[in-house]
């Protein structure tokens, strides 16, 4: 049997995740949501996804009419910062999120293609 390459290691990982925040949302009904999908940024998902930063959270995918697409995030966005705290973790991020409240405006400071932009 053929052993998975480290980007199908990466891909089947990143399934599983997906399949466990889906999970997680259809739970959360009335508590405050951005709309993302999102991992840890590893050295190996880095060089596999080809981000030019090493640390924070990136965004997978965006759920459609959620406050991320109406924000203008994007799939490989690598989130920063919220509000001004640094973001290191997905479980971080998703602490902050629950810790704000629904229609809250918060900012968010993410990379894209290797900028720095601000989005609220």
């Amino acid at each position: 049997m053929k052993s998975l390459s480290r980007k199908h290691l990466v891909f089947v990982a990143l399934m599983a995740f997906l399949v466990v925040i889906g999970a997680q949302q259809v739970f959360a009904a009335g508590k405050p949501w951005i709309g993302i999908y999102m991992q840890d940024v590893t050295p190996d998902l880095a060089d596999a996804f080809n981000l030019s930063v090493s640390k924070g959270v990136v965004i997978n995918d965006v759920a459609d009419k959620s406050p991320a697409d109406k924000a203008g995030l994007k799939p490989k966005d690598v989130v920063l910062t919220w509000n001004g705290k640094t973001v290191t973790s997905a479980e971080e991020l998703t602490g902050l999120v629950g810790s704000s409240n629904v229609g809250d405006n918060v900012k968010l400071s993410v990379n894209r293609g290797g900028k720095n932009i601000d989005i609220s």
